[in-house]
């Protein structure tokens, strides 16, 4: 493969991979860490959890580039939503913001607690046959995985709307996005 940088976050750097066409990894992403990342471990177990909700775990592994080694796994692409929002195209900014507010709540829900709820850590899957696009979750944060819990239980529903709406709303002021509550 060729690897073409495609961004980085703090403790990891992505490339899109491309191969021969029809290679199952051709136009995925590559992601590396310098060391062990929870996120594949997360994002398998939210597969079963939440099927939908995060990036699909292709394939991961350590991986030694001469005297260096990494933790490197392959997703399916997608457009970060801070990009896709900022890109100018024709995009429903107050859709994206209730697709997290919606994304965030089921993986909350299914155990996975997002410490940063910047736009950036959601992304719109890239898929050509699509007129919408799914958004799912591209970074596990720093939680890991909870156990799952009621949205009945006592106070969750406050205590989701302090520690994960009220940030989202923010982020969408601070993206000049409209919203009303």
């Amino acid at each position: 493969y060729i690897a073409e940088y495609c961004g980085h976050g703090a403790s990891k750097t992505a490339f899109i991979l491309n191969g021969a066409i029809g290679d199952p990894f051709n136009g995925k992403i590559l992601k590396v860490a310098e060391k062990y990342d929870t996120e594949p471990s997360v994002f398998g177990q939210m597969e079963t959890r939440c099927p939908g909700s995060t990036l699909r775990i292709l394939h991961n592994a350590y991986g030694c580039d001469g005297e260096r080694h990494y933790y490197c796994w392959i997703t399916d692409r997608t457009i970060p939503l801070d990009q896709l929002m900022n890109s100018g195209l024709p995009v429903d900014r107050e859709r994206c913001v209730l697709a997290v507010l919606m994304l965030t709540s089921r993986c909350g829900l299914a155990g996975l607690r997002l410490s940063d709820c910047g736009f950036f850590n959601f992304g719109a899957l890239v898929d050509d046959k699509a007129d919408a696009h799914t958004v799912v979750c591209i970074d596990a944060g720093s939680y890991g995985l909870a156990d799952p819990y009621p949205a009945n239980e006592k106070g969750v529903k406050r205590k989701f709307t302090e520690q994960v709406v009220n940030k989202i709303w923010r982020k969408a002021k601070d993206a000049k996005v409209q919203l009303s509550r």
